[in-house]
């Protein structure tokens, strides 16, 4: 079972406490640990919670060429059709999957090769718009109006603002309080992606991004003060299920993604126009 824990570790998803699977929990973590170093020739010598876990949880994931889609996924299935995890919604955790799918991709120096090392690099922010397919989206305005091509440019323009903005995450964690700047410097630092509390309007899950002065993309930010702030933070928010239609989708772009609604007046990021985030 420690393959399904490989893929419960990086959702950020538990079974449910009254499941049999639930006592099991830690010790399949435990087993995915093993995978540490593929090569078995060192030693694991503290376990710092989610962000070591979920890099054993990446070497199980690609073991095998296809050991993620041809015995992960379809136990993982099966315990969803059990009502045995705890997954607030089978779309949101589909999104969930596809964004570390993209990410893990993105992080590959050859695309496909499983024997690159997946450590919870940071990547080009374009390079992951670009494996989700942003380019080549159809842009629509408010009322799900199609907008005309020659918008196509200033949506290249935005885009290309970008440029130099990191990002990388390997496995998505529960927020328990409003997110504020604190928090994506957190956990940026941790290689986590945020998800927000069931049941909001708005945005489901969060991506931080980094742009550093410095040329450096140190895991940690061991800077002094005075580099520290040099450092920019910034966010990607993204929603899972539309609101109502397609047709409204970008009403709720508009109104629900818009920062003053997601975060409550005194969040330094509420004052975050919508044009400087993804």
């Amino acid at each position: 079972m420690f393959g399904v824990a490989s893929m419960l570790c990086r959702l950020g998803i538990r079974p449910y406490l009254k499941s049999a699977l639930a006592s099991r929990v830690v010790a399949d973590f435990m087993a995915t640990l093993a995978y540490m170093n593929y090569e078995r020739d060192g030693y694991l010598s503290s376990y710092a919670s989610d962000p070591v876990l979920t890099f054993g949880a990446i070497k199980v994931w690609y073991a095998l060429g296809n050991g993620l889609f041809k015995f992960i996924l379809p136990q993982l299935k099966k315990l969803i059709l059990d009502e045995t995890l705890d997954t607030g919604g089978v779309g949101e955790m589909v999104a969930r999957i596809l964004l570390l799918l993209a990410m893990d991709k993105c992080a590959m120096i050859s695309p496909g090769n499983l024997d690159d090392k997946l450590i919870g690099q940071l990547v080009p922010v374009n390079k992951f718009l670009e494996e989700l397919g942003v380019g080549k989206m159809t842009i629509y305005y408010k009322g799900g109006i199609k907008a005309p091509d020659g918008e196509k440019d200033a949506f290249k323009k935005w885009q290309k603002k970008w440029d130099g903005w990191h990002m990388g995450f390997t496995h998505f964690v529960q927020l328990v309080r409003e997110p504020d700047e604190d928090t994506l410097w957190y956990l940026l630092g941790r290689r986590a992606a945020g998800v927000f509390p069931r049941g909001q309007h708005g945005a489901d899950l969060l991506i931080p991004m980094v742009k550093r002065k410095s040329d450096s993309e140190s895991d940690s930010r061991e800077e002094s003060d005075e580099e520290a702030t040099e450092d920019e933070i910034s966010l990607m928010l993204v929603q899972v299920g539309n609101c109502f239609q397609d047709s409204e989708v970008s009403l709720c772009t508009t109104k629900e993604f818009a920062f003053w609604f997601v975060f409550e007046a005194g969040n330094s990021l509420s004052k975050i126009a919508v044009d400087d985030v993804i």
